[in-house]
């Protein structure tokens, strides 16, 4: 396969031709070196590669996840050929009378059990994403200057210890942080998605929050009956409330915040993003609390 030119090499081969010359007249090369960040400009006015990363990081990162998994498929193949070519000269056989008719999946566990193994291939961060915040539910200011943005299930143990987390992060910073929720419901649990478009139905009628507190509270019913129940608990019109449910519009709105999820490269729930930076899934809360004041810091 005929691999293209990497986009940018003959300004990076420039550069380092540059860096040699300036060094060879004396001048300062961390100098130089802060130029590498400005990508265009425009009578004097620059554009560095922190704005179009931060422009730009919805539609790249995706795209360099995608790239990651078949990266990741590679190093796994070369690791899976390499695990049977032991094996098969330890014993003194072929790969095929190795594996006799059996799957490599089947038999590679067990080979692998005797080998030291490390897979250095790191996963591209999330991070300087921008969220739509009309696609979220919404609590605090939207002019805070700390956004958290969770995708989550109601269904998911670590979900559930999130929301105190949250809570106490909303009371402790009622001014500075808003916290954004979207639905990642998993495929693991068949009710995932009921609970979702139940909460979705909930926004209908002005009660995301109260339902989504409730909700989280039920762990573990999340039957069609539970989820009416707790509709008439927080004051909805439960007639409403059904008629939302059985419709189609609240279960796309929910489907299109599992695909987005996906798309990003999410790889489970809860996902917890600070300012559009991946901070991971479940965290303690002095943990959040402490990048919350660095962040306000910074800003």
């Amino acid at each position: 396969v005929a691999i293209a030119p990497a986009p940018g090499s003959r300004a990076v081969a420039w550069s380092l031709a540059a860096m040699a010359a300036f060094a060879t007249v004396g001048l300062a090369l961390p100098i130089v070196v802060a130029q590498w960040e400005i990508v265009a400009s425009v009578d004097g006015r620059t554009f560095t590669r922190a704005e179009m990363e931060a422009d730009l990081a919805t539609i790249v990162q995706p795209l360099r996840r995608s790239i990651y998994e078949r990266e990741l498929a590679w190093v796994q193949e070369k690791v899976d050929a390499e695990l049977l070519r032991a094996a098969a000269r330890q014993r003194g056989v072929s790969i095929e009378k190795l594996l006799d008719g059996r799957a490599k999946e089947v038999v590679l566990p067990e080979i692998a059990a005797g080998h030291r193994i490390e897979i250095l291939l790191r996963k591209p961060p999330l991070r300087g994403l921008k969220f739509d915040l009309t696609k979220a539910q919404v609590a605090g200011s939207r002019d805070a200057r700390v956004q958290l943005v969770v995708f989550s299930d109601f269904t998911c143990d670590y979900c559930i210890k999130l929301v105190p987390v949250l809570e106490k992060v909303r009371a402790e910073f009622p001014h500075d942080v808003l916290v954004a929720f979207r639905s990642y419901p998993l495929d693991g649990n068949p009710r995932a998605r009921a609970a979702a478009i139940a909460a979705q139905c909930a926004t209908e009628q002005g009660a995301f929050w109260k339902y989504h507190d409730r909700l989280f509270a039920a762990r573990g019913d999340w039957s069609d009956e539970r989820l009416a129940a707790l509709a008439g608990e927080v004051g909805l019109d439960v007639e409403k409330f059904e008629i939302c449910r059985r419709s189609g519009m609240a279960r796309q709105t929910v489907e299109d915040s599992y695909k987005d999820a996906v798309q990003l490269g999410i790889d489970g729930a809860p996902a917890l993003f600070l300012n559009g930076t991946l901070v991971g899934g479940f965290v303690e809360y002095e943990a959040l609390a402490q990048r919350i004041r660095a962040a306000l810091k910074r800003l």
